[in-house]
């Protein structure tokens, strides 16, 4: 019996920012279109991907990509826990502008795309170096962008049985380095991706 776990979009291995600017009005002068709420995003899922393969997710023309997600069904022990899978992959899509990508190690997975209304340019996706055996790997976005979100790509250890033996550390964007995205597992491999708005 497969376990159905659902990612909150643009929450784990995905952060959308923006600008929030307030200003005093009449509220009787305001026109129709300038008190008009904006129009909510639009949610995109990927293909069902099965056996370890990538789920993709592309935003239609008209948007631009804001963050992410995932919905997934890991392959799970005699026990009922999910000890033989992991998620590895949970990020923009380097290849595929637009887009967001996830990836079960083993199960099934599902990738969801947050879509804002925009005619700007689909954001840059920047990819860090791996940080091996444990190491933070580190994604900045170049100059003339701005940091929108993140994610990884993770390769995890796992013991003579097949059994994952590892856990994110880190998911994030960086605190300590400005506009760049940090992931880390706490013994195996990482990838970070950051997702970048021109500005």
């Amino acid at each position: 019996m497969s376990k159905l776990t659902v990612r909150g979009l643009a929450a784990v291995g995905v952060t959308v920012c923006g600008v929030v600017s307030l200003v005093t009005a009449n509220p009787a002068s305001a026109s129709p279109r300038e008190a008009a709420a904006p129009e909510p995003p639009i949610v995109v899922s990927g293909e069902l991907a099965k056996g370890g393969k990538l789920s993709r997710a592309t935003c239609p023309k008209g948007t631009q990509l804001g963050g992410g997600g995932y919905s997934s069904s890991p392959v799970i022990n005699g026990l009922g826990w999910p000890t033989f899978d992991f998620v590895i992959a949970n990020a923009p899509s380097k290849s595929t502008p637009n887009s967001w990508s996830a990836r079960m190690l083993k199960g099934t997975a599902s990738a969801y795309a947050l879509c804002y209304k925009s005619s700007s340019e689909p954001p840059v996706v920047v990819t860090g170096p791996v940080g091996k055996s444990g190491k933070p790997s580190y994604a900045t976005c170049p100059e003339g962008t701005q940091l929108a979100g993140g994610g990884y790509y993770y390769n995890p250890v796992a013991n003579g049985l097949d059994e994952i033996q590892d856990t994110e550390v880190a998911n994030a964007p960086s605190k300590s380095t400005p506009n760049t995205w940090a992931v880390q597992l706490l013994k195996g491999s990482s990838t970070a991706f950051a997702l970048c708005n021109k500005v």
